[in-house]
């Protein structure tokens, strides 16, 4: 019965990813993290198929930075930021947030190499599009 329970669940959980990555928001900007870890910053854009079960945004990779993606971890525990998609093992932050559904959040922890450290003024938040709206003249 354990085996069909967990089994059930991820069934469940794959079923529900389409639906997730319909309903996610299509841009996300990351800001504040400064020198050789600005790299991190610029606008991420929603993709079509779930990555681990969840949506994932992606800016790709160009003349000024390296591709840069935020995911969810396949353990469904965290956000992460990170320079190419994975388990969620090899990441350069975690993004805190409560919701399973990224809304946006702060950065909790920064990959300093042999350790990581607090890192809270950086953020990741919703970029709403907005309608253009047409304003009469008089």
């Amino acid at each position: 019965e354990g085996f069909a329970d967990v089994q059930r669940s991820w069934q469940q959980s794959i079923s529900a990813a389409p639906g997730r990555v319909a309903t996610a928001v299509n841009r996300l900007e990351v800001t504040s993290f400064p020198g050789a870890l600005a790299v991190l910053n610029g606008k991420l854009e929603k993709q079509p198929s779930p990555w681990n079960r969840h949506p994932f945004w992606q800016r790709p990779a160009s003349t000024s930075g390296p591709a840069v993606y935020l995911y969810r971890d396949s353990g469904d525990t965290k956000w992460v930021l990170g320079f190419s998609l994975g388990d969620g093992g090899n990441r350069a932050a975690h993004v805190y947030t409560t919701l399973k559904r990224f809304v946006g959040g702060l950065v909790w922890e920064v990959d300093c190499g042999s350790s990581w450290r607090a890192f809270l003024p950086a953020t990741v938040r919703v970029l709403r599009d907005v309608p253009a709206m047409s304003r009469k003249i008089k």
